[in-house]
């Protein structure tokens, strides 16, 4: 991830005070980590201004700004700023909410104002909920970002949102590109109500110095009388992420691609032992290291040698594994020497591939399938929790072992939405997964979810009970999107009479061409697996083949009864 490190830098000056009143109920707060949390995460700018009419002000803005500026910087890596910061504020709302309902008067409790921008990469993201506000200055233009969250009732304004005033939260968003020079100006009410944002400017323009213009932002709102807490935050942005591709692409080429291994042979004090697999883009061995243990190494294909992109994927692979900790996924193991060249190990899992399963298990049992899919599907949704998609779940990409447990062993296509938040000098490779197995949309290059995957595991449920594929040879052939209207379902009950009509109904919703008919949530499907849904299953006539063969055959051996008949009386 070296190629990816931020070289983001901000001056900023912050200052509150409690004004005229005997206590500060206002609280602010800036973080600036380190690499590689400030590439992950970024910069983060906050204030809060405790609502003076409830019982806890100053506990609840403080406790929205340090559990914040702790709470976010926990988050996966692999999530993007927006899911990060709402699920902290979620969860610090209904902390709040649940305070103030414990208190005598429920109208009195834990409420505050809050302000956030977070700076990542090259781009600024706000979220704002009350009437504390934040505002940008570039090219000599200043800017109001946020609107304030209040209703009139006679000549007094009153918040219309705050943090803990409801069990839910509505909190505006927005994202806003970076430029270096931008300031950004963060303030509670005790200063904006007092000090105009009119007059800032010219101040601005006066002071160069940031914590000399915050005092002076104080000392205007005091002479103008503000009888309230006074809190200004000034955050400057004075380098953005802009790689080039030369300096991108000598971090990514700092380790060298390994040659061709052949049994015996040895690189890191790891010896081959077996080539597990190969193709034209890796290879996959079986190695040994001196004290016995052994791996599955994946070293990348010397075709791609000079391809930046290609080598960004490979090395994202083992980034996206050490962020995934299941029992149902492959663990990537941490060697106990730096590498010399360019690979990554894995736990070896032995057992057979769940393709060469299903080849030698041509006929499984209902229970056997639902068993299996319920341990795809845990796996599975461990990478949408980490806002992680597959790409690329088939049978081939999965271990089973004799006792039927599987494991997915491979993050060659996966995506994480967290990482289009940073910038790069080339096109990232874009992965389409297998075309047998691959939801419409990834055909058709168009934006993808968690129900891509959630449909590439109904595929391989759907062959593992059948033996086909459930739109035949056309889901292969899609190049437009006029093609998606053109994909039949081949009913599995048609194919396999052991397939209950419930559970094919099951497999038909998740297979569902368009992702809005689909289940919107793996949790969903693998429930009608495991409890059969009976309103899914739409009447359908059914030969009376399959619905009675008894009077099927009566009915085939009356016709030829009177068909003799009919012969010897003529």
């Amino acid at each position: 991830m070296q190629h990816l490190s931020s070289k983001l830098k901000v001056n900023c000056a912050q200052l509150s005070q409690a004004g005229t009143k005997a206590v500060n109920e206002d609280s602010m707060g800036i973080r600036i980590p380190d690499n590689p949390a400030l590439t992950h995460k970024g910069i983060v700018g906050v204030v809060a201004d405790g609502v003076s009419a409830s019982e806890s002000a100053q506990e609840a803005s403080q406790a929205c700004v340090q559990n914040l500026l702790y709470d976010y910087y926990c988050t996966p890596d692999t999530w993007t700023v927006k899911k990060s910061v709402l699920g902290v504020l979620n969860a610090l709302n209904r902390w709040l909410y649940q305070q103030g309902i414990n208190l005598p008067d429920s109208h009195q409790g834990h409420v505050t104002t809050l302000s956030l921008a977070i700076f990542k990469s090259s781009t600024a993201y706000l979220f704002h909920i009350g009437d504390s506000r934040i505002y940008r200055l570039r090219n000599g233009h200043l800017e109001q970002l946020t609107r304030d969250h209040t209703r009139q009732v006679g000549k007094r304004n009153y918040l219309a949102r705050a943090m803990g005033l409801d069990n839910k939260v509505q909190v505006d968003f927005r994202a806003e590109s970076l430029e270096a020079g931008d300031l950004y100006i963060l303030t509670t009410d005790g200063i904006h109500d007092f000090f105009p944002s009119s007059q800032w400017l010219s101040l601005i323009e006066q002071e160069t110095d940031l914590e000399q213009t915050v005092r002076k932002f104080h000392e205007h709102a005091i002479e103008n009388h503000s009888n309230d807490n006074l809190t200004c935050q000034f955050i400057r942005i004075d380098n953005v992420d802009a790689p080039s591709a030369e300096e991108t692409c000598r971090h990514l080429s700092e380790l060298p691609f390994p040659p061709h291994l052949q049994k015996e042979q040895s690189i890191d004090g790891l010896t081959v032992i077996e080539t597990l697999h190969e193709s034209n883009r890796s290879q996959l061995y079986l190695v040994e290291n001196n004290d016995g243990e052994q791996f599955a190494m994946k070293t990348p294909s010397v075709n791609y040698a000079d391809d930046a992109a290609y080598i960004e994927r490979f090395i994202m692979e083992s980034w996206y594994g050490r962020r995934l900790r299941h029992s149902k996924i492959v663990n990537i193991v941490t060697p106990t020497k730096p590498a010399s060249y360019l690979y990554y190990l894995m736990e070896y899992v032995p057992g057979i591939t769940l393709e060469k399963w299903i080849e030698a298990n041509a006929h499984p049992s209902v229970s056997q399938v639902i068993r299996i899919a319920r341990q795809l599907l845990h796996g599975v949704r461990a990478f949408h929790r980490q806002q992680i998609l597959h790409q690329d779940i088939k049978p081939a990409n999965i271990m089973i072992d004799s006792n039927e447990q599987l494991q997915i062993i491979d993050f060659g296509a996966c995506a994480a939405s967290s990482l289009n938040e940073l910038p790069a000098p080339f096109d990232r490779e874009t992965a389409l997964g297998t075309a047998t197995y691959s939801a419409p949309e990834t055909h058709l290059r168009q934006k993808t979810d968690g129900r891509a995957d959630q449909f590439s595991v109904a595929v391989i449920l759907y062959e593992m009970l059948t033996g086909h594929q459930p739109f035949g040879q056309s889901l292969e052939s899609l190049t437009k999107v006029g093609d998606i209207k053109k994909l039949r379902y081949l009913p599995a009950s048609d194919l396999s009479h052991n397939v209950p009509d419930w559970l094919d109904a099951c497999l038909k919703k998740a297979l569902s061409p368009l992702p809005d008919d689909r289940y919107q949530d793996l949790d969903e499907f693998l429930y009608d697996l495991e409890n059969p849904n009976h309103k899914l299953v739409t009447p359908r006539h059914r030969p009376l083949a399959d619905r009675n063969p008894v009077r099927f055959w009566q009915a085939i051996a009356l016709i030829q009864l009177v068909v003799i008949v009919l012969l010897l009386l003529g």
